[in-house]
């Protein structure tokens, strides 16, 4: 695609994954910023993983159609292309905010309680020239709310998180079940790899066979041998180590049981993008106003599935970030990184 191309087709990943216009909307929109497109062209632009790195290669003989990382820069983000194709394919999620700023974490997860639309988020200078920061309605309704209210009341969601108690004993089952997979799985492919392996010796030996019996130049043979001697090498090194894999596996469930004990403390030390993240996999459902702040709809079934929320909570007070460093360097084992 041409460079020029590329902020029309920028745009509408974004607005597509805003959830707010239909596809040919968006279309008509990029027509009118000057990307000329038709209806089924577009429809597979926005389906087309190249923009955000990634190519195709289709299916030949017994090889099956794959998609792998491709060397060129993307466009945008794989977060934004597979939201867009869960947005395409129907399915409901929470809109990705491609606006991201570290004042507005909640922007895109809280909806407005006239006009069911998501509230947006700004700044204002006051006469003394300090900066207030409101989340407001996208389409002009006369909710507007300070972001610090907003946030204290999502934290204090977050602080009144209570886990099931069983849910340490869950993860050890899942570490169980999901190790056993991954030692059969890693298996299987282990015996696939050996036949593919003996096979292109087998073959190799042939063509050296073949040019000791004339049967073609060594030439001939020396570009056969290059070809099978890094399928070979291929191979051989992509058999996987069991003992790292398991290592690495039982490592990241002990990252997450901690991210779960200390889910207030990462959330707030956490960057905006982490933080949103932490926020789609707690909500099915956007937030919504009430009179305190905000409350929360349908949660992630997941989630509910270890997890529950004390409605009757009363604010608490709020932590200094100080304070949230502290805990942190406290609960968090050392090399932790949040998400």
């Amino acid at each position: 695609m041409p460079s020029e191309d590329e902020p029309f087709l920028k745009f509408a990943f974004e607005q597509l994954a805003s959830g707010h216009f239909a596809i040919e909307h968006v279309r008509r929109m990029c027509n009118e910023k000057g990307l000329i497109c038709g209806k089924d062209n577009f429809w597979q632009l926005m389906k087309n993983p190249v923009y955000c790195g990634k190519i195709q290669i289709a299916a030949y003989k017994d090889e099956e159609f794959t998609i792998v990382k491709g060397l060129h820069e993307p466009i945008i983000s794989e977060e934004l292309f597979d939201h867009v194709q869960d947005v395409l394919a129907g399915k409901k999620r929470l809109p990705y905010s491609s606006r991201v700023k570290e004042e507005f974490p909640l922007r895109g997860f809280v909806t407005c309680p006239r006009c069911q639309k998501n509230l947006t988020a700004s700044c204002s200078r006051g006469g003394s020239g300090n900066k207030h920061y409101y989340y407001h309605c996208i389409k002009g309704c006369p909710e507007r709310i300070k972001a610090a209210v907003l946030h204290d009341s999502f934290e204090n969601i977050l602080e009144n998180i209570t886990f099931d108690s069983n849910y340490n004993t869950l993860y050890e089952t899942i570490k169980k079940q999901i190790s056993e997979s991954k030692t059969e799985e890693k298996s299987a492919i282990k015996q696939i790899d050996q036949v593919e392996l003996k096979k292109n010796r087998d073959r190799l030996k042939n063509a050296e066979q073949m040019m000791l019996d004339g049967l073609i130049t060594p030439a001939e043979y020396r570009d056969i041998k290059k070809r099978y001697e890094v399928m070979i090498d291929t191979t051989i090194k992509k058999e996987p180590s069991t003992s790292a894999v398991d290592s690495e596996f039982k490592a990241n469930l002990k990252r997450g049981l901690c991210v779960l004990k200390t889910l207030p403390q990462i959330y707030l030390t956490a960057k905006i993008r982490d933080r949103q993240a932490i926020i789609r996999s707690i909500l099915a459902e956007n937030l919504t106003i009430s009179e305190n702040g905000v409350r929360t709809g349908k949660l992630n079934s997941v989630f509910s599935m270890i997890a529950s929320i004390d409605r009757a909570y009363s604010p608490k007070k709020k932590r200094t970030v100080a304070k949230i460093l502290q805990l942190s360097a406290r609960e968090v084992p050392s090399g932790f990184e949040p998400l």
